[in-house]
């Protein structure tokens, strides 16, 4: 989808709970996304400013923990499993020890790996789409925010 995004003229970018280290490691794997489309909130203040969910979503019960994951499954088929298998395709290329300390181990790692993400589409400075994870892979829908954009 970045491909086509880009191509688009969209301007793609990519905040993470990675340390710069860990965020340069990552883009090197994937070979997609430039570096330059990072941005690194290991305090994960961008997190909080945007509104995430940190505790796995805890914020919002333990039920939806659990049935949001199995709800997109079902919802996406055989289809939403391949692309959750893709979209994961690059992350054993880099290890997630030390994602924010580089040292294995950490307290700051582990509050990092408690954090949901989401995504946002401006057009303008105006949110035409806006996803935030209400649980461990309740990731977003790319087609639906390039849609937003008017990206087919």
């Amino acid at each position: 989808m970045l491909p086509q995004l880009q191509a688009a003229g969209v301007k793609v970018m990519v905040v993470t709970v990675a340390s710069p280290k860990k965020a340069a490691e990552f883009v090197e794997a994937q070979q997609e996304l430039p570096l330059e489309a990072v941005f690194c909130s290991s305090d994960l203040a961008a997190y909080r400013a945007l509104g995430f969910y940190d505790n796995f979503g805890a914020a919002l019960g333990a039920r939806n923990a659990a049935l949001v994951p199995l709800e997109k499954i079902r919802n996406r088929g055989e289809r939403g499993l391949k692309e959750m298998q893709d979209s994961v395709k690059n992350f054993g290329k880099v290890s997630p020890v030390g994602l924010v300390s580089g040292r294995p181990f950490a307290l700051e790692d582990a509050k990092a790996a408690t954090q949901l993400g989401g995504a946002f589409a401006l057009d303008g400075g105006e949110v035409v789409f806006a996803h935030r994870d209400r649980a461990v892979a309740d990731h977003v829908d790319l087609s639906l925010a390039a849609a937003a954009l008017g990206v087919a």
